[in-house]
């Protein structure tokens, strides 16, 4: 029995095929059949008199200017900017359609005029189309309710724009169910793997407690620890924390790790940019980016290394980099899980920053780099500031 998650690959790929061969097949049998469909109309009139090929061709091209049409508002709109007012979006969208309308409805009579000759087709096209000839100074009155021809003509794209719509609110759709699914795994993961990890947070919570009155590296690291895990277990549920915070997560991390490898990694967290309380990521993020970097680096190896961090806040929007050493080939076997990490990272900012997210890998033969770009205020707030279970198992 197929599961849901083949079947939203079957249907994104029905929706939005990979190959260009089977786009343009689909766009072009999409094109046909609109075509052949309006052209039905006539079927009735045509039974008593068989229409020309200059007529024929005529209609055809009439209902052709339609498709470049549809690609231009396309256009516009995935380079407009987001996040756009539904209403300043239909203004602009309709404005900028009845502009392109008229013009390519001119140059479709222009073209009947050179070709055939407006005398030798119907009269409507004739009536019509010398009202679009009429050069823009000699019109006067009733001539400029041309546009009213532009405007009726407009309401043909309801059913390619509707198509368009409705595909990718199906997409979106498939993509929460395959998002919901994917959840109720790693649901049902942690939850089979959960006493272990609360066992160790409470040992730890009670070592660290018992240590309070010590002083030295190893109570040190042992807190540091306690507080780590007990984000991961009871405040990782968010979907989205402060930036800030993030930060805070990360230098304790580098805290724990330099106790581990001082000696023999060089390790710089820097940050620059004007942090708000409204900048928000998506929770662990970045920690796991940075988690990443010292698993396949500074762990994989006995020899020197280094990582470097930098995060970069620009404009509402973050710059994340984490550059880290390669070991040799011949430094030992990858660590388990290899490329899980980063597989993560980019499946969560496609679905959460779906086309306003940069993810950019660079491997040369000693350093591996990872750059992420995110805005920083695209999602809600109501999450924030929750109060989190924090009971012991």
């Amino acid at each position: 029995m197929p599961t849901r998650t083949s079947q939203f690959s079957a249907y994104r790929g029905l929706l939005f095929p990979t190959s260009p061969r089977h786009r343009g097949f689909v766009h072009v049998l999409f094109w046909t059949c609109f075509i052949l469909y309006h052209l039905l109309f006539f079927v009735p009139a045509w039974t008593q008199q068989r229409p020309s090929s200059e007529l024929l061709w005529a209609y055809g091209l009439y209902y052709a200017r339609f498709i470049p049409l549809y690609y231009l508002l396309v256009v516009v709109y995935r380079l407009g900017p987001k996040p756009l007012g539904s209403v300043a979006w239909l203004g602009a969208t309709l404005a900028v359609g009845l502009v392109a309308m008229h013009l390519i409805t001119t140059l479709l009579y222009q073209s009947y005029a050179l070709l055939w000759g407006l005398e030798n087709l119907p009269p409507i096209f004739e009536s019509i189309g010398q009202r679009y000839l009429k050069p823009w100074s000699q019109r006067a009155g009733g001539d400029w309710l041309v546009f009213i021809y532009d405007l009726v003509d407009f309401q043909l794209l309801i059913l390619p724009i509707g198509l368009h719509m409705m595909k990718h609110g199906l997409l979106r759709e498939l993509e929460q169910i395959r998002w919901q699914e994917e959840k109720a795994k790693t649901e049902l993961k942690a939850l089979r793997s959960l006493l272990t990890p609360h066992f160790i947070f409470n040992i730890f919570n009670a070592t660290a407690t018992e240590l309070d009155s010590v002083s030295g590296p190893g109570a040190a690291y042992l807190h540091q620890a306690a507080d780590l895990i007990r984000f991961t277990l009871y405040e990782a549920e968010k979907a989205f924390i402060p930036l800030e915070e993030e930060h805070h997560l990360i230098q304790q991390y580098l805290e724990l790790e330099s106790m581990r490898a001082e000696l023999r990694t060089e390790i710089a967290f820097t940050h620059t940019g004007p942090v708000q309380p409204r900048h928000r990521v998506p929770t662990l993020l970045l920690l796991t980016l940075v988690e990443n970097a010292f698993k396949h680096s500074v762990h994989a190896t006995y020899l020197p290394s280094f990582v470097d961090i930098t995060s970069r806040v620009e404009k509402d929007w973050l710059h994340f980099t984490v550059t880290n050493s390669v070991p040799p080939p011949d430094s030992g076997p990858a660590p388990a899980g290899s490329g899980l990490g980063l597989s993560t990272i980019r499946s969560t900012l496609e679905l959460k920053f779906p086309g306003e997210h940069q993810f950019e890998i660079s491997h040369e033969e000693a350093v591996f780099t990872v750059h992420i770009s995110l805005p920083l205020d695209r999602y809600p707030t109501e999450e924030i500031g929750a109060e989190p279970d924090n009971g012991h198992a």
